[in-house]
């Protein structure tokens, strides 16, 4: 019997083991966005939408379960929105304003409490200052600019873009707090010295007359900024006009 045990043994056969269970695979994000928890349904979306996968998404399109096609589509909406905001690092931008050249250069890439983002510097100028940027699914958020930190993070450009939609921020720049509403107006003709375009007018109502105008771009991105009294791109408060005359990536 011994000598039996030894030679199955030796051939590599296992006595009296159960056979080993396979793996188990974790549901990826298309399986996940049929989650019963919502919080697992919106995570799924948001890494789908990281993962820049518009295959998968739109594979996901095709699924019996509604609420599936319904963040799917959310989901490649904002894919689309992201062409007019390009943000690489290398990226610039150069406007031409009043007071001479603005320029926007893409640093890099970094975190701030978790929150990935893209470090832009701003110059206007000979005076220059960083600002985080945060680009996600639900659009793109200002996190902090030179020292003062956006808290929470202020929602500037919702996605996906859609004329009609409105959202609200209440929260503080730094020491100082501030309350914004916002509105995305649709598509404009916009020409500036780089050229003409149909953009995506998004504004940003500070109160007491304050405000910006952003408009968007397919291609290029922000292609013009203009506002009146208190705005985060203008501390100065007064009014200010830039417009797209250089893009390089």
């Amino acid at each position: 019997m011994r000598s039996l045990i030894g030679g199955l043994l030796a051939l590599g056969v296992a006595c009296d083991s159960p056979a080993s269970a396979p793996p188990v695979v974790p549901p990826g994000p298309i399986e996940r966005l049929a989650s019963p928890a919502i919080e697992d349904r919106e995570a799924a979306a948001d890494e789908l939408f990281a993962r820049r996968d518009d295959g998968a998404l739109r594979r996901a399109l095709e699924s019996p379960d509604a609420e599936v096609r319904a963040r799917a589509q959310d989901a490649l909406d904002a894919l689309e929105s992201l062409r007019c905001f390009p943000m690489k690092p290398g990226h610039r931008w150069t406007y031409a304003s009043e007071d001479g050249d603005v320029v926007f250069t893409v640093l890099d890439t970094t975190t701030l409490s978790g929150t990935p983002c893209f470090a832009v510097r701003r110059r206007v100028g000979g005076e220059g200052v960083n600002f985080f940027v945060s680009v996600t699914r639900a659009g793109v958020r200002i996190v902090r600019v030179g020292a003062d930190a956006f808290t929470p993070p202020y929602l500037e450009i919702a996605f996906p873009l859609r004329e009609g939609a409105t959202w609200q921020w209440s929260g503080s720049i730094g020491a100082r707090r501030v309350a914004l509403r916002c509105g995305n107006r649709g598509r404009v003709s916009v020409t500036v010295p780089l050229g003409t375009y149909q953009a995506w007018h998004i504004r940003e109502d500070a109160g007491s007359g304050g405000y910006t105008d952003i408009y968007l771009a397919e291609g290029p991105g922000v292609v013009k900024l203009e506002g009146k009294m208190w705005d985060m791109h203008n501390p100065s408060g007064r009014e200010f006009t830039w417009q797209l005359k250089e893009f390089r990536y």
